[in-house]
């Protein structure tokens, strides 16, 4: 996981969500043979005003700081950070990750996503969207902190995971 506190993009601070722009690069890297081969082409969408091909909920793995200077919270980490993987009709691609509410103060989380997982979800989609053959994957998922909907932006939004899961 980054060290450093991502910034983010503009206009971002106030949303209930965020991107990762910057996490293309390691895409298109573990994408190398395909997008060599034309297998696979894809690019980085950074607008929300397409209509998608395809989108695929999911969860990454990260951590959230609380922003407000009143809080005394140091920050949470989530294994369930809900993200939507949304695919255009042009082959580009983006990702809503989904930010979480501090359970001190309520605020919204900055939040820092795990770029190994990041990349490995996303290339994983792209693949299958593309009819690139894919291991499976195992579902023996590590237990992390409680899952609290209430603080969860994505569950709000109707793209958690973790939530659909624990109702079924």
């Amino acid at each position: 996981m980054p060290g450093k506190h991502q910034q983010p993009i503009s206009g971002q601070s106030k949303r209930v969500w965020m991107m990762f722009p910057e996490y293309h690069t390691a895409v298109a890297s573990a994408l190398d043979y395909e997008l060599k081969h034309d297998i696979i082409k894809v690019n980085y969408h950074i607008q929300n005003t397409k209509l998608t091909t395809n989108f695929w909920n999911t969860n990454m793995v990260g951590r959230f700081c609380c922003p407000s200077n009143a809080c005394n919270q140091n920050g949470w980490s989530s294994k369930t950070i809900a993200a939507v993987i949304r695919r255009y009709a042009d082959d580009s691609y983006n990702v809503i990750d989904y930010r979480q509410r501090c359970r001190s103060c309520g605020t919204l989380g900055d939040m820092i996503v795990d770029e190994d997982v990041y990349v490995e979800r996303v290339v994983r989609r792209l693949k299958i969207w593309h009819g690139v053959e894919v291991d499976k994957v195992d579902m023996n998922i590590k237990k992390g902190p409680p899952h609290i909907e209430r603080l969860c932006e994505g569950c709000k939004a109707g793209h958690c995971v973790k939530a659909r899961r624990d109702r079924d």
